[in-house]
């Protein structure tokens, strides 16, 4: 009888390494302001406080804008926990960076809103200062420097528009008012020279075959004539226009000219303070022509 082979059994085990939390790097203000407004968002307060508490302090983060909101939304969710002293803590430091801030209404409940009107009504007197010391502030740039930045606008008239008839070209050189006498001229002409052609046309098929009468050889005379004149009225109205256009005609005619003023922010001003304080380039060095020796004259031997 065969003795069955002993079975190996294999176990093979596996170490799962749970990340130790102090040994991670810290989270930067900037990846803690974004968790703590994605925090406020979901209205999860107080993630959003354990996020947004530490980032109270002045300096953590380089944006103005993002310590307002951290200022806000902190105030709001401490007025929602009833913790309404670090509330109007932080209302006071978001109204002393921006004194006209305002809540939206259809965001922040009333008691929220109440609470914050009152910490602006107590800090009347100093939000009040703080206005006017910046529009001293302001007055300030304006005397140190002022950005004047212009928007010409320019339109270009081909030669081409010179030669167009009925006041057309004036109308592309910008003079509607020319255009118009221009169009009331020529097709005055054109009228009259279609109504007398046509007219002296008429008059011919229908006349007898042995003879017009005075009075429609006058009729006809008169057709001709205005077709004449009207053809004389229109050719000329036309050349006097383009004569015209080409005499206003400009290659960039100004069509609008915008200028806004700013003042210089201190980075501008810095930076132009630096360059009226850099020194001029050193001459270049002038070298002076070679010396060339002038033989003496010769004397000849006696």
């Amino acid at each position: 009888m065969a003795t069955p082979a002993p079975t190996t059994a294999t176990t093979t085990a596996t170490t799962t390494t749970t990340p130790d939390p102090a040994t991670e790097p810290p989270a930067t203000p900037e990846q803690r302001f974004r968790r703590g407004k994605r925090s406020f968002e979901y209205r999860d307060c107080p993630a959003a406080i354990a996020a947004l508490a530490d980032l109270a302090v002045p300096g953590l983060l380089a944006d103005e804008g993002e310590q307002l909101e951290v200022h806000r939304m902190l105030g709001i969710c401490y007025a929602l926990g009833d913790q309404k002293r670090e509330a109007s803590r932080e209302f006071s430091s978001l109204l002393s960076l921006d004194p006209d801030h305002q809540l939206d209404p259809f965001e922040v409940p009333p008691p929220v809103m109440e609470l914050f009107e009152t910490q602006k009504q107590m800090m009347k007197t100093r939000l009040d200062e703080l206005r006017r010391a910046r529009e001293r502030q302001k007055d300030e740039l304006v005397d140190g420097g002022v950005l004047v930045e212009r928007v010409t606008t320019l339109k270009t008239t081909p030669l081409p528009a010179a030669f167009l008839p009925f006041g057309l070209a004036q109308w592309a050189n910008g003079e509607p008012g020319k255009g118009a006498v221009f169009a009331s001229v020529q097709g005055v002409g054109l009228f009259v020279n279609i109504v007398g052609y046509w007219g002296s046309i008429v008059v011919q098929d229908q006349g007898p075959r042995d003879g017009y009468a005075q009075d429609e050889v006058d009729l006809e005379n008169a057709f001709y004539f205005s077709h004449v004149a009207g053809l004389g009225v229109l050719l000329v109205g036309y050349g006097i226009g383009v004569a015209d256009a080409l005499w206003n005609r400009e290659e960039q005619a100004v069509l609008a000219s915008k200028a806004t003023k700013r003042p210089l922010t201190p980075k501008e001003l810095t930076n132009l303070r630096r360059i009226e304080r850099a020194p001029d380039p050193p001459p270049e060095p002038v070298t002076p022509p070679p010396l060339t020796e002038t033989p003496a004259p010769s004397t000849p031997a006696p």
